[in-house]
């Protein structure tokens, strides 16, 4: 009996060594594999990087900026990759210290970059035309800040009761970045001034352009601040000047009997009249 079971107890020992040795195979050849495998390269790229806070307005110099190698993920839009694509150039905004400086914070000659990579994130260039883009004599160029105002006629009355239109000068938007200026236009033909707007300022501009009564107003280079402007129409004119009131109408007294109506102008109010009783004597 006992002959019999030592084959056994052989067979499952062989089997069992067979079973570690087949894992201990498999593993070591799993290892292998891993080993030959090309690791994973994470991808970067050298980007013009401030050093120093760089100021609106400040032409940059060698030592406000370095190239520093990032990773791609961390690539921003628009980064400048060459040191000499941003030495030279004027900072169209503030640029922090440890910041990626982007070709929209510069402001480049229009030989040196194309239009579309002028265009801020978010904003569309709108071409404005005609007198408005005259405007300042053609003074206004690349980099500067204006603010678009409009004319709009507005339903008013004269001192006589009449309904009249009378124009009323309305802002639009303030702060305004040109991407490109020839507002002086050259052989005669009108000249052309881009701006950057949002898409609903670009469709505000296109309706009030087609009825030419746009006008653009010159900010200094160092002007961010935003104010709230009044639109201007005679009356608020009167109060600006001369802390007054537009005049009123005249009113004239008409007694009947005990009951009292009273006319602005010539024009009765008898649809709407005002009648006070005038108490019997």
């Amino acid at each position: 009996m006992k002959i019999k079971i030592i084959p056994l107890v052989i067979a499952l020992v062989a089997g069992l060594l067979a079973v570690v040795l087949i894992s201990v195979y498999l593993q070591q050849k799993e290892k292998d594999l891993m080993s030959r495998r090309p690791q994973q390269v994470v991808q970067s790229a050298n980007v013009v990087v401030a050093v120093k806070d760089i100021l609106k307005g400040t032409v940059i110099k060698e030592n406000m900026v370095d190239l520093v190698k990032v990773p791609e993920n961390r690539l921003q839009s628009q980064a400048v990759m060459n040191l000499s694509r941003a030495i030279g150039k004027t900072a169209r905004d503030n640029i922090g210290s440890g910041d990626q400086v982007l070709s929209s914070n510069l402001s480049y000659p229009d030989t040196e970059l194309s239009l579309s990579m002028r265009i801020p994130p978010g904003k569309r260039a709108v071409a404005i035309t005609g007198d408005a883009a005259a405007s300042l004599g053609g003074g206004i160029k690349a980099g500067d800040k204006v603010d678009i105002i409009t004319t709009i006629p507005i339903p008013s009355r004269t001192a006589d009761g009449k309904s009249i239109f009378e124009n009323g000068i309305f802002p639009l938007f303030q702060s305004v970045l040109v991407l490109s200026g020839d507002g002086a236009g050259k052989g005669g033909q009108a000249g052309s001034i881009i701006l950057a707007l949002t898409p609903q300022e670009a469709t505000f501009v296109a309706l009030l352009q087609e009825a030419g009564k746009l006008k653009l107003i010159l900010r200094g280079p160092n002007d961010s601040q935003y104010e709230p402007v009044q639109p201007a129409t005679m009356a608020t004119l009167m109060r600006y000047v001369f802390g007054e009131q537009p005049p009123q109408a005249p009113t004239v007294e008409i007694y009947r009997g005990i009951s009292k109506t009273k006319t602005e102008g010539a024009k009765s109010t008898a649809a709407k009249p005002t009648t006070e009783e005038v108490p019997a004597k």
